[in-house]
């Protein structure tokens, strides 16, 4: 199952029960709308593909405890995002590809658990200072 919204520039919000009766969506993509905040992902254990591409006004991330199946992250072009929690990947043992170019991230700590990641895309990540790998703390 596949909800694709990108280029809706007039959505803004989304409510924290929009996803509540799609446990099957596999891909979401909110690419270059006008969201700043992503409501509470709970419901959608087997998405496995998110993509918040250009989402300019996205400056905060949801709790991805339950997005144990998530391969794809694609937050590029977000040159709000300056910031992503220390345990924002933590559940994510299958992501594949991490695409971050042109974010505002400053410092971007990984786990030891994203073994299966082939991409780490941060190009264009002008304030990046430091990558640090929080497994060996």
């Amino acid at each position: 199952m596949v909800l694709d919204v990108s280029g809706t520039t007039s959505l803004t919000k989304l409510i924290d029960k929009t996803f509540r009766h799609t446990p099957k969506l596999q891909m979401l993509n909110l690419s270059h709308t006008s969201i700043n905040r992503i409501p509470k992902l709970k419901d959608l254990g087997q998405l496995t593909h998110l993509s918040l591409r250009g989402c300019k006004l996205l400056d905060r991330l949801p709790k991805t405890d339950l997005l144990t199946s998530l391969q794809t992250l694609d937050l590029s072009g977000n040159s709000s995002l300056v910031e992503i929690e220390d345990q924002f990947f933590s559940h994510m043992s299958f992501l594949q590809i991490l695409n971050l170019l042109k974010t505002g991230i400053k410092t971007l700590r990984l786990v030891s658990k994203l073994k299966n990641l082939h991409q780490l895309l941060l190009s264009g990540c002008i304030a990046l200072t430091e990558i640090k790998d929080t497994s060996f703390e």
